[in-house]
């Protein structure tokens, strides 16, 4: 192991990050001892940036400091990295989810627009942390760390596509934390349980923590699903393996005359 390096990168993109951070000229800290640590610094120089950013694009206070704080800063973009908006309307909106943005709305479209900025390098691309490691680890600290505001996030989202987005994301992002991202996409259902639907959608197309989260809550005694709904003859005793149950509970829903989206 390189001895620049405090612990042994996992990735090639963590190399990358590493070497691009002891280049830094404010970096004088000593090497990151794990991965964590090291999306951590990454992502402090990157809120550097958007805070650099709000302050071009509004200027100050009166006292001379930017008018948002790291935390509601890491907050919007881990919103808009959720969501994936493509306009500054809908980020805007979804942005009412932070309490203080939500009473302000003059201070909702600063924090919007400044967002936008560093977050959306040409017209029509979706708004997100980049690159996609990155963007799960925060997702995952973020969320776990303030579920009420994972479901707030949501609320101005009602389309099939923007729901199923959501839980894409938090499916990649289990690939960071499964348990933690398991623990996200169940908040969600729990808090409002229509969305197991998009979820199964996901669920449907490949493995991992949307399809793990839907098997859990199957088996669980305050089963949030509706599986009164479907006939008995397309239930699972346990749901494994729970793509072959996700096409019998879409089947089964659209039988009894409750079409999936």
């Amino acid at each position: 192991m390189p001895p620049e390096y405090g612990y042994q990168p996992r990735t090639t993109l963590d190399l990358v990050l590493l070497a691009w951070l002891s280049g830094r000229k404010d970096e004088s800290a000593k090497p990151p001892a794990s991965q964590e640590e090291l999306y951590r610094r990454v992502l402090w120089h990157e809120v550097d940036y958007w805070e650099k950013a709000y302050i071009n694009t509004h200027g100050t206070t009166d006292q001379g400091e930017s008018v948002p704080n790291r935390e509601l800063l890491g907050q919007a973009g881990a919103i808009a990295t959720l969501a994936q908006p493509s306009s500054l309307d809908v980020l805007t909106d979804l942005l009412r989810a932070i309490p203080l943005l939500n009473e302000d709305a003059h201070w909702r479209d600063e924090v919007a627009r400044s967002i936008k900025v560093v977050l959306q390098s040409h017209s029509g691309e979706p708004m997100a942390i980049r690159p996609d490691p990155v963007a799960d680890f925060h997702l995952i600290t973020t969320f776990a760390e303030h579920q009420e505001l994972l479901t707030a996030s949501l609320s101005g989202l009602t389309g099939d596509k923007e729901l199923e987005r959501v839980f894409f994301v938090l499916s990649r992002a289990g690939q960071y934390n499964h348990e933690a991202a398991i623990g996200l996409v169940e908040h969600l259902i729990r808090a409002r349980q229509p969305l197991w639907r998009p979820a199964l959608n996901i669920a449907k197309l490949a493995p991992g923590a949307v399809r793990d989260t839907l098997e859990r809550l199957a088996q669980a005694e305050d089963c949030p699903l509706p599986l009164d709904e479907v006939p008995k003859r397309f239930h699972s005793t346990t749901w494994a393996p729970i793509g072959s149950a996700c096409w019998w509970i879409g089947d089964g829903l659209a039988r009894c005359g409750t079409p999936l989206p």
